[in-house]
């Protein structure tokens, strides 16, 4: 997987497809749901984050880095906490719901221990990559839960994708953590201490 989340192409791509996707997402939901403005905040801010992620990343602000980073994480935490208040989840949807909050709480605290210090951790860095694969799959397991209950093909078009973009969103954020693992390790081998 390592090849997979230093890749430059994967990167871009996963940038990309979360900018656009959770856009597209926010509009449809906005049109069909005017009642969810607060998500709609939220997918927002996590286009621009990952906007400004990757902008940071391509100019080696890595202080800038770092705090958009914890901002994603907030939201990528936030999202699935607020699908599970919203109260209409029963059964095996209230699972996968509670399954995406502890898989994000896990991806936002693995962070941190990832960057408590300056050595490499890629024992971490695989896990948050692992979360990654898993946060996807509780969002496609959501997808597939509620697919009967969305009337027009738009709105399913628009969770399909947003799924797919939220996926994106949080291999944006292990995307640039394998990176920055990968640079301590070169350096690590290289004998510099910290």
């Amino acid at each position: 997987m390592r090849k997979l989340f230093t890749n430059d192409k994967f990167f871009l791509g996963a940038v990309l497809i979360a900018v656009f996707g959770t856009l597209f997402f926010a509009v449809v939901n906005w049109v069909y749901f005017p009642e969810l403005r607060s998500g709609l905040v939220m997918d927002v801010l996590s286009a621009l984050c990952v906007l400004f992620l990757y902008t940071s990343y391509r100019k080696h602000s890595k202080n800038v880095m770092k705090c958009i980073i914890g901002a994603l994480l907030m939201l990528v935490l936030v999202h699935p906490i607020s699908m599970l208040a919203s109260g209409n989840a029963n059964g095996a949807l209230a699972f996968v719901k509670v399954f995406s909050v502890l898989f994000a709480a896990e991806l936002f605290i693995n962070h941190l221990i990832i960057n408590s210090d300056h050595h490499s951790n890629p024992a971490n860095v695989r896990f948050n990559q692992s979360l990654c694969i898993a946060l996807a799959l509780c969002y496609f397991a959501c997808i597939a839960l509620t697919w009967k209950y969305n009337e027009t093909a738009l709105c399913k078009c628009a969770d399909v994708v947003g799924s797919v973009a939220y996926a994106c969103v949080i291999a944006s954020v292990v995307c640039v953590e394998s990176r920055l693992d990968a640079y301590r390790i070169a350096r690590e081998e290289k004998g510099y201490k910290v």
